[in-house]
Protein backbone atom coordinates (compact mmCIF):
# COMPACT_ATOMS: atom_id res chain seq x y z
CA UNK A 1 0.00 0.00 0.00
CA UNK A 2 1.30 3.44 -0.94
CA UNK A 3 0.20 6.38 1.21
CA UNK A 4 0.56 9.92 -0.05
CA UNK A 5 -0.23 13.46 1.07
CA UNK A 6 0.51 16.83 -0.48
CA UNK A 7 -0.88 20.33 -0.22
CA UNK A 8 -0.94 23.59 -2.11
CA UNK A 9 -2.29 27.11 -1.72
CA UNK A 10 -4.51 28.31 -4.55
CA UNK A 11 -5.25 31.98 -5.14
CA UNK A 12 -8.95 31.55 -5.58
CA UNK A 13 -11.93 31.45 -3.15
CA UNK A 14 -12.70 28.09 -1.63
CA UNK A 15 -16.06 27.81 -3.41
CA UNK A 16 -14.46 27.99 -6.85
CA UNK A 17 -11.68 25.58 -5.90
CA UNK A 18 -14.14 23.07 -4.51
CA UNK A 19 -16.44 23.35 -7.52
CA UNK A 20 -13.77 22.24 -9.96
CA UNK A 21 -12.29 19.56 -7.69
CA UNK A 22 -15.69 17.93 -7.17
CA UNK A 23 -16.46 17.84 -10.91
CA UNK A 24 -15.64 14.26 -11.88
CA UNK A 25 -15.92 15.06 -15.58
CA UNK A 26 -12.92 17.43 -15.27
CA UNK A 27 -10.50 14.99 -13.60
CA UNK A 28 -8.78 14.27 -16.92
CA UNK A 29 -7.79 17.95 -17.10
CA UNK A 30 -5.49 17.85 -14.08
CA UNK A 31 -4.79 14.21 -13.19
CA UNK A 32 -3.15 11.29 -14.99
CA UNK A 33 -6.58 9.78 -15.57
CA UNK A 34 -8.01 9.44 -19.08
CA UNK A 35 -11.47 8.74 -20.48
CA UNK A 36 -13.11 9.47 -17.13
CA UNK A 37 -16.90 9.36 -17.36
CA UNK A 38 -19.89 8.85 -15.11
CA UNK A 39 -21.54 5.44 -15.23
CA UNK A 40 -24.15 5.96 -12.51
CA UNK A 41 -25.61 8.72 -10.38
CA UNK A 42 -25.17 12.47 -10.78
CA UNK A 43 -21.92 14.37 -11.02
CA UNK A 44 -20.92 15.80 -7.65
CA UNK A 45 -23.29 13.57 -5.66
CA UNK A 46 -22.43 10.98 -3.01
CA UNK A 47 -22.86 7.47 -4.39
CA UNK A 48 -22.18 8.44 -8.00
CA UNK A 49 -19.71 6.19 -9.81
CA UNK A 50 -17.26 6.87 -12.60
CA UNK A 51 -15.00 4.77 -14.77
CA UNK A 52 -11.48 5.86 -15.69
CA UNK A 53 -8.20 4.60 -17.08
CA UNK A 54 -4.96 5.14 -15.18
CA UNK A 55 -1.40 4.28 -16.08
CA UNK A 56 0.85 2.56 -13.57
CA UNK A 57 4.29 1.96 -15.02
CA UNK A 58 3.93 0.10 -18.32
CA UNK A 59 0.37 -0.99 -17.58
CA UNK A 60 -2.98 0.70 -18.05
CA UNK A 61 -5.76 -0.16 -15.65
CA UNK A 62 -9.46 0.56 -15.93
CA UNK A 63 -11.08 1.14 -12.57
CA UNK A 64 -14.42 2.25 -11.19
CA UNK A 65 -14.53 4.65 -8.25
CA UNK A 66 -17.35 6.05 -6.17
CA UNK A 67 -17.80 9.40 -4.49
CA UNK A 68 -18.05 8.51 -0.81
CA UNK A 69 -17.91 11.84 0.95
CA UNK A 70 -19.15 15.28 0.09
CA UNK A 71 -19.01 18.24 2.48
CA UNK A 72 -19.39 21.38 0.39
CA UNK A 73 -16.34 23.65 0.41
CA UNK A 74 -14.68 21.44 3.04
CA UNK A 75 -14.08 17.87 1.95
CA UNK A 76 -14.67 15.22 -0.68
CA UNK A 77 -13.64 11.60 -0.98
CA UNK A 78 -13.46 8.79 -3.53
CA UNK A 79 -13.07 5.04 -3.16
CA UNK A 80 -12.37 2.31 -5.72
CA UNK A 81 -15.22 -0.19 -6.00
CA UNK A 82 -13.82 -2.32 -8.83
CA UNK A 83 -11.34 -5.16 -8.45
CA UNK A 84 -8.12 -5.05 -10.41
CA UNK A 85 -4.39 -4.43 -10.31
CA UNK A 86 -4.87 -0.92 -8.89
CA UNK A 87 -7.19 0.37 -6.16
CA UNK A 88 -7.25 4.05 -5.27
CA UNK A 89 -8.85 5.87 -2.36
CA UNK A 90 -8.56 9.65 -2.26
CA UNK A 91 -9.47 12.44 0.11
CA UNK A 92 -9.40 16.19 -0.54
CA UNK A 93 -9.82 18.89 2.08
CA UNK A 94 -10.28 22.62 1.53
CA UNK A 95 -9.54 25.41 3.98
CA UNK A 96 -10.13 29.12 3.28
CA UNK A 97 -7.08 31.31 3.72
CA UNK A 98 -8.93 34.58 3.61
CA UNK A 99 -11.59 35.59 1.05
CA UNK A 100 -9.55 34.80 -2.07
CA UNK A 101 -7.16 31.99 -1.18
CA UNK A 102 -7.59 28.28 -0.39
CA UNK A 103 -5.38 25.62 1.15
CA UNK A 104 -6.04 22.28 -0.56
CA UNK A 105 -4.74 18.99 0.82
CA UNK A 106 -4.73 15.80 -1.25
CA UNK A 107 -4.19 12.50 0.55
CA UNK A 108 -4.97 8.87 -0.09
CA UNK A 109 -3.85 5.32 -0.64
CA UNK A 110 -2.99 3.31 -3.71
CA UNK A 111 -3.06 -0.46 -3.38
CA UNK A 112 -1.32 -2.59 -5.98
CA UNK A 113 -2.40 -6.15 -6.58
CA UNK A 114 -1.05 -9.06 -8.57
CA UNK A 115 2.28 -8.58 -10.32
CA UNK A 116 2.27 -4.83 -9.71
CA UNK A 117 2.54 -5.43 -5.96
CA UNK A 118 6.11 -6.67 -6.52
CA UNK A 119 7.05 -3.17 -7.66
CA UNK A 120 5.30 -1.27 -4.86
CA UNK A 121 8.46 0.04 -3.21
CA UNK A 122 9.94 1.13 -6.50
CA UNK A 123 6.76 2.95 -7.52
CA UNK A 124 6.06 4.66 -4.20
CA UNK A 125 8.27 7.68 -4.89
CA UNK A 126 6.85 8.12 -8.38
CA UNK A 127 3.29 7.95 -7.07
CA UNK A 128 3.91 10.59 -4.37
CA UNK A 129 5.72 12.87 -6.80
CA UNK A 130 2.93 12.44 -9.33
CA UNK A 131 0.21 13.33 -6.84
CA UNK A 132 2.07 16.52 -5.87
CA UNK A 133 2.46 17.50 -9.53
CA UNK A 134 -1.27 17.03 -10.07
CA UNK A 135 -1.98 19.66 -7.42
CA UNK A 136 0.29 22.10 -9.22
CA UNK A 137 -1.56 21.41 -12.46
CA UNK A 138 -4.89 21.86 -10.64
CA UNK A 139 -3.72 25.22 -9.27
CA UNK A 140 -2.76 26.41 -12.76
CA UNK A 141 -6.11 25.32 -14.11
CA UNK A 142 -8.16 27.03 -11.39
CA UNK A 143 -6.16 30.23 -11.47
CA UNK A 144 -6.72 30.46 -15.21
CA UNK A 145 -3.11 30.83 -16.25
CA UNK A 146 -3.38 28.18 -18.96
CA UNK A 147 -5.11 28.00 -22.31
CA UNK A 148 -6.68 24.84 -23.65
CA UNK A 149 -5.89 23.87 -27.22
CA UNK A 150 -9.00 22.24 -28.53
CA UNK A 151 -9.92 20.60 -31.80
CA UNK A 152 -13.26 22.10 -32.61
CA UNK A 153 -16.06 21.94 -35.16
CA UNK A 154 -16.22 23.90 -38.35
CA UNK A 155 -17.17 27.57 -38.37
CA UNK A 156 -20.75 26.63 -39.24
CA UNK A 157 -20.95 24.40 -36.16
CA UNK A 158 -19.55 26.93 -33.70
CA UNK A 159 -21.93 29.09 -31.61
CA UNK A 160 -22.76 32.31 -33.44
CA UNK A 161 -21.09 35.41 -32.10
CA UNK A 162 -18.26 33.52 -30.36
CA UNK A 163 -14.75 34.27 -31.50
CA UNK A 164 -11.98 31.69 -31.71
CA UNK A 165 -8.37 31.70 -32.87
CA UNK A 166 -7.45 29.25 -35.63
CA UNK A 167 -4.19 27.45 -34.84
CA UNK A 168 -3.82 25.33 -37.98
CA UNK A 169 -5.18 25.31 -41.50
CA UNK A 170 -6.94 22.67 -43.55
CA UNK A 171 -9.51 20.17 -42.33
CA UNK A 172 -7.98 19.88 -38.84
CA UNK A 173 -8.64 23.12 -37.02
CA UNK A 174 -7.63 23.91 -33.46
CA UNK A 175 -8.98 26.76 -31.37
CA UNK A 176 -7.55 28.45 -28.31
CA UNK A 177 -10.18 29.10 -25.70
CA UNK A 178 -9.28 30.63 -22.32
CA UNK A 179 -9.32 27.98 -19.61
CA UNK A 180 -12.28 29.15 -17.58
CA UNK A 181 -13.28 25.95 -15.79
CA UNK A 182 -15.46 27.74 -13.30
CA UNK A 183 -17.73 29.39 -15.83
CA UNK A 184 -16.77 32.99 -15.05
CA UNK A 185 -17.52 35.02 -18.13
CA UNK A 186 -18.59 32.03 -20.23
CA UNK A 187 -22.21 31.50 -21.06
CA UNK A 188 -23.82 28.14 -20.38
CA UNK A 189 -24.13 27.57 -24.13
CA UNK A 190 -20.45 28.33 -24.76
CA UNK A 191 -19.42 26.15 -21.83
CA UNK A 192 -21.41 23.31 -23.33
CA UNK A 193 -19.71 23.69 -26.71
CA UNK A 194 -16.31 23.76 -25.04
CA UNK A 195 -17.04 20.43 -23.37
CA UNK A 196 -18.53 18.94 -26.54
CA UNK A 197 -15.39 19.78 -28.49
CA UNK A 198 -13.32 17.97 -25.88
CA UNK A 199 -15.60 14.95 -25.98
CA UNK A 200 -16.81 15.35 -22.40
CA UNK A 201 -20.54 15.59 -23.16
Amino acid sequence: MIDYESEITINRPVGKVYRLASDVTRLDDWTDMTNTHLISGQNGKVGSQAETTIKMGPMKQILVFQMTELDENRRLGFKTVSKGSVEWDADFTFEPQGPSSTRMVSSGQIRLNGLLKLFERLMAGEVRSGEAKELVKFKELVEGGKYLQLKGPSAAERPQGKESCPMTSGSQMGYLIPADPLGAGISRREGRYQREWRGEW
